[in-house]
């Protein structure tokens, strides 16, 4: 869910770049996010949540082309509606189980180990105050401590513990 959350954000602050001026008469473009397949399950968010696919525009379209003209009565309803759902939890167990896998090779071609020691220069990417979607480079800090996972940096004003994934060794520019 975290990384559909990273997705989601990424998104909007793409389409709030390109669409600054009239962002909210065109915002409904991104509910189209929900109707994605997400890899990980195997399933679209909206389709775990309700137990079919999105009624949105184009299956409105399919609709009057193709009706169904099957009559169906509740008890055979709820029937097929449970057996669905059963199924789709049973495809998304399948598909958790596969992934991590998947990711993990995905996540291990790109990462790159940082390692740093006290009393190195850092940089921190930090969010821009009034600003939630944009961040920048802050610092010339310096890490006082070290531990397993995490940095304790010397920020003026600020106490606090940094991730080593927003930390970024600081290098001087050289001036000719």
């Amino acid at each position: 869910m975290e990384r559909y959350h990273q997705t989601l954000k990424t998104m909007i602050k793409a389409y709030l770049f390109d669409n600054q001026k009239y962002w909210d008469e065109r915002i409904h473009s991104l509910f189209a996010s929900r109707e994605v397949v997400q890899e990980s399950l195997g399933f679209s968010p909206f389709e775990l949540v309700f137990g079919h696919t999105v009624r949105g525009p184009l299956k409105v379209v399919e609709e009057g082309w193709f009706e169904d003209t099957r009559e169906y009565n509740l008890l055979d309803y709820v029937s097929e509606f449970r057996y669905r759902l059963y199924r789709t939890c049973d495809l998304v167990h399948k598909n958790l189980k596969e992934t991590p896998e998947k990711m993990k090779i995905w996540y291990d071609k790109k990462f790159r180990e940082r390692v740093f020691n006290v009393s190195e220069r850092v940089l921190i990417l930090l969010p821009i105050p009034g600003e939630p979607l944009q961040a920048k480079f802050c610092g010339q800090y310096t890490i006082d401590k070290v531990s397993d996972v995490d940095y304790i940096v010397c920020i003026p004003g600020v106490m606090g513990t940094w991730f080593a994934f927003i930390i970024f060794p600081f290098v001087a520019s050289i001036q000719h």
